[in-house]
C-alpha cells in the first residue's frame, strides 16, 4: 500500500541520503546501548503490562503497543528488549520523514536530512524513540497517513486510499489522537474543493477498512460499558476551570523539551497559515498539526498538557519550518534563534544522557529522574519480606497508592498482583480487582517522590509500620529511597 517511491528516492549515491541514512544509524545505535542502561518509566511499565495482559484494547489507550511489545516479552523482561520494538519504529518514521519532506518540498535537496537533524535534536524526540509509548507507532502511521494523502492528490488511485484507510486504522488502533487525523483530512477536502471524494467508492472502501481496523477498540469498548470513551472524554476537561497559569505551563514544557526553533518556528508557521496559504503542501502541514495544537492547546488549560502528546504535530511542521529557513535564512534573527537552539538542546542533551545512565550525580529528593531507579531492587526486597511473613502463615500482598507506582511495581513482580489503594477506576481495577475482603496484611510500598503516608495509614488499612527504608543506589548518597510498609485493614486493630 505504501508508494514504491519512498524507496526508489532513498538513493544511496546522493550526500544528503547518505548523511540521513548515518544519522538514523547513530541515534539507533545510541538507543540500542542506552535502552539496557536505566529502568522503565511509569509509561513503559505501564504498556509492558499491556503485553502481558494481552487484550482487544484497555482503560487507556488502544491496543497497538501492548500488541507490538508481545514478541519482546515473549523473549524475555529485560528492558532493553521492551524497547527494542520503540527503536525500529522510531528508525522507521525517521526514513518515512525523510521521504515525506522530499515529496512535500523536492526543490531543496538537503531538506530531509536537516528535518531530521532539526527533529531528533529535540529531547523529547530522543526520548520517544527509546520508550515504547503510543506514541511510537501514531507517529509511523501518521506519517504515513500523510504521505497517502500526497499520492492521493498525485493519482487518487485505489492503491492510495486503500493505503490510507489501512493507516489511519492503524494510527486509531496506536492512540486517540488519530482523531485530529480524520479532521484534518476533512479540511483538506473542504479547503481544497475535492467534493468529488464523496462520491468514489473508493473513499467509502477506504473508510470501510478503517472501521474494520479499529472494531477491536469497538468490541472491548462495548465489553466494558464505554469505559475509555468516557475517560478520554473526561480525562481533558477533568478540572472545569480554564487556568490561564496552565496553559502557559504546558507551553513552557514544550519549548523546553522541543528547543526554541521547532516550538517557536513551529508556531510560527501556524500562526503565519495565510502566508502560506498559496502553497499547497505547505498549507498541508499547517492543517495537519493545526488540530492537535488546538486539541491540546485548548485542554491544556483544564489539565496541563504532557509535552509527548503534542510530538505528532511538530513532526508535521519540522519540514515546513526547514523550508521557511531556507527561505529566509539571510534574516539575522533566524541565525540567532538556530544558534539558542543549538546550545540549549546540546546541553539538555547532554544532562538528559548523564543522568540516565550516572544517577549518582543528583540526591534525592531532586533528582529530576528519580523514578527510573530502584524498582526491581525494592521488588526483591518486598518480596523477601513476603517470604519472610509467609514462613509465618501470614499471607501478605503488594499494595501501593496510585497506577504509577503500581505500573513499576507490577511488572518486576510478575505475575503477582498489585492493588491500588485508591478511589479512581483505572486499568489496574480490571487486571486486578480490589478483593471482597481484604487481607489482614498488605505490603505498601511508598517511594520517596509519591503520596505521603496519610498518618500512618492508608485509605483501607488503619495502622501501618515501618518495615524498612531502602536507599538507591545506597545509603551514603541515594539518587531515591522507598519506605516498606506493613499495614492492617479497620476492624482487626
Amino acid at each position: 500500500m505504501i508508494s514504491n517511491r519512498l524507496f526508489a528516492s532513498w538513493l544511496p549515491h546522493h550526500p544528503a541520503a547518505q548523511w540521513s541514512s548515518a544519522l538514523i544509524l547513530l541515534i539507533s545505535a545510541w538507543h540500542l546501548w542506552l535502552a539496557g542502561q536505566v529502568g522503565l518509566s511509569v509509561d513503559e511499565a505501564h504498556y509492558g503490562l499491556y503485553a502481558l495482559h494481552p487484550a482487544l484494547s484497555y482503560f487507556d489507550h488502544p491496543p497497538m503497543i501492548g500488541w507490538l511489545l508481545i514478541p519482546s516479552v515473549s523473549l524475555g523482561q529485560a528492558e532493553w528488549l521492551l524497547r527494542l520494538p520503540a527503536i525500529l519504529l522510531w528508525a522507521l518514521s525517521n526514513a518515512v520523514l525523510y521521504h515525506v519532506s522530499l515529496r512535500l518540498f523536492p526543490q531543496q535537496a538537503w531538506l530531509g536530512f536537516w528535518t531530521l537533524l532539526l527533529v531528533n535534536s529535540a529531547v523529547m524526540m530522543q526520548l520517544l524513540g527509546l520508550a515504547p509509548l503510543p506514541e511510537a507507532p501514531l507517529i509511523l502511521f501518521s506519517l504515513l497517513s500523510l504521505l497517502a494523502l500526497l499520492n492521493i492528490r498525485e493519482s487518487n488511485s485505489w492503491q492510495a486510499w486503500l493505503g490510507l484507510g489501512l493507516c489511519l486504522g492503524l494510527a486509531a488502533l496506536s492512540k486517540y489522537t488519530a482523531i485530529t487525523l480524520v479532521i484534518s483530512l476533512l479540511l483538506i477536502m473542504l479547503i481544497e474543493r475535492r467534493f468529488y471524494w464523496l462520491s468514489q467508492l473508493k473513499t467509502w472502501i477506504a473508510v470501510l477498512v478503517t472501521l474494520l481496523m479499529i472494531s477491536p477498540i469497538l468490541i472491548w469498548n462495548y465489553q466494558h460499558e464505554w469505559l475509555s470513551f468516557s475517560y478520554q472524554l473526561d480525562h481533558g476537561t477533568r478540572d472545569p476551570n480554564w487556568l490561564l497559569g496552565r496553559f502557559f505551563a504546558g507551553q513552557a514544557a514544550q519549548l523546553v523539551v522541543y528547543g526554541p526553533l521547532l516550538f517557536i518556528g513551529g508556531l510560527l508557521s501556524v500562526l503565519w497559515l495565510w502566508r502560506f496559504w498559496r502553497e499547497p503542501n505547505a498549507r498541508l502541514v499547517i492543517i495537519f498539526a493545526l488540530p492537535i495544537l488546538l486539541l491540546f492547546g485548548y485542554g491544556g488549560g483544564h489539565k496541563m498538557t504532557l509535552p509527548h502528546w503534542t510530538a505528532l504535530a511538530w513532526l508535521f511542521l519540522a519540514p515546513l519550518l526547514i523550508h521557511w529557513l531556507y527561505a529566509n535564512w539571510q534574516r539575522a534573527w533566524l541565525k540567532t534563534l538556530v544558534v539558542i537552539h543549538a546550545i540549549w538542546v546540546v546541553g539538555l542533551t547532554l544532562a538528559l544522557n548523564l543522568l540516565l545512565v550516572m544517577p549518582q550525580l543528583a540526591k534525592a529528593p531532586n533528582h529530576p529522574l528519580q523514578e527510573l531507579h530502584g524498582w526491581p531492587e525494592v521488588v526483591d526486597r518486598a518480596q523477601a519480606w513476603q517470604s519472610k511473613l509467609a514462613d509465618q502463615q501470614q499471607p501478605v500482598s503488594l499494595w501501593v497508592t496510585n497506577w504509577t507506582h503500581a505500573s513499576r511495581l507490577a511488572w518486576y513482580a510478575y505475575p503477582e498482583p498489585v492493588y491500588v489503594d485508591d478511589r479512581r477506576i483505572d486499568q489496574f481495577d480490571l487486571w486486578f480487582p480490589l478483593p471482597e475482603t481484604l487481607p489482614e496484611q498488605a505490603l505498601f510500598i511508598w517511594p520517596n517522590y509519591g503520596d505521603k503516608l496519610r498518618d500512618h495509614a492508608t485509605l483501607r488499612f488503619e495502622r501501618c509500620q515501618l518495615l524498612e527504608r531502602i536507599d538507591y543506589p545506597d545509603a551514603n548518597q541515594p539518587s531515591v529511597y522507598y519506605h516498606l510498609y506493613l499495614c492492617q485493614p479497620k476492624g482487626l486493630l
